[in-house]
């Protein structure tokens, strides 16, 4: 069964396609991606509300994604996602302590130039800051946490984020991206913390962390040296003489518990042998 994270990725591949595709060649290829992104999600509630309406049995997530989510939304200055606790910038003014550092890895399409229309996808590291936490409802149970960020610049000119000859990874917070789109699924996230280059006082160096509780044991292989037990039922032949103490103060033995019947069945069988 395919599932409905497949099943809306599909969607959205296609129909960006299509729709780069029908724009024409007049507008730029990052232009008519834009346009084709923003046109997607009513394509798609149009499309599964049609698809409903003519019978298509469509699972339950992807009809309650083309619904929308309720107009109501929580917002939070703290939340544990991935097994981090992440706070909004705005909250560690007067803190020691730092938790509001994002990290995410997506596959991102890169263009050479506008009238690249052969873009490439690449897997693109963004750094960030946590500035608002947005939960939106699905209904029946289905919530979505968006992460809101100032992302750092990267690219090839003027660009907020480098790394130095020890593999250390440094952000600058003076290079921002535009802040029209900022939002990122939390739970995709990842948690890191800066720490000030003491030389060059407008770089920071960017730390991953891991989640609470985790440990990195690496590839373990158990070897057990001792050989397996065999728990058949054939392991002791009830048909064996047993050897057993009688020696014990507390222990009884099997001919002391013999019941009337068996003990003048042994004493008739005496007796013959006496007669």
């Amino acid at each position: 069964m395919i599932s409905y994270k497949f099943a809306y990725s599909f969607f959205h591949t296609e129909h960006v396609k299509r729709e780069i595709a029908q724009i024409g060649p007049n507008v730029s290829p990052m232009a008519a991606q834009r346009q084709a992104e923003a046109s997607f999600p009513k394509w798609f509630s149009e499309h599964i509300n049609s698809q409903v309406l003519l019978g298509v049995d469509i699972n339950e997530d992807l009809r309650a994604l083309a619904d929308g989510p309720s107009p109501w939304a929580g917002r939070w200055t703290k939340h544990i996602m991935n097994g981090f606790r992440f706070n909004v910038k705005s909250i560690e003014v007067k803190s020691k302590t730092q938790n509001s550092g994002v990290y995410v890895s997506m596959a991102t399409y890169c263009y050479a130039r506008a009238s690249d229309r052969n873009p490439r996808t690449y897997m693109v590291d963004y750094y960030g800051v946590l500035k608002d936490i947005i939960e939106l409802d699905y209904h029946n149970g289905r919530n979505v946490v968006l992460f809101d960020c100032d992302w750092i610049k990267a690219g090839t000119r003027r660009t907020g984020l480098k790394t130095d000859q020890y593999g250390f990874v440094l952000v600058d917070f003076n290079h921002l991206l535009p802040p029209h789109d900022t939002f990122t699924l939390g739970s995709v996230a990842q948690q890191v913390f800066y720490v000030q280059d003491p030389v060059e006082q407008n770089w920071h160096v960017a730390v991953k962390t891991r989640p609470r509780d985790y440990f990195d044991m690496g590839i373990v292989t158990r070897h057990d040296i001792s050989v397996p037990q065999n728990l058949d039922d054939d392991v002791v032949d009830v048909s064996d003489e047993v050897d057993a103490r009688t020696d014990v103060e507390g222990m009884v033995r099997a001919e002391d518990e013999m019941t009337g019947d068996e003990m003048d069945a042994d004493e008739m069988d005496e007796d013959d042998d006496d007669a």
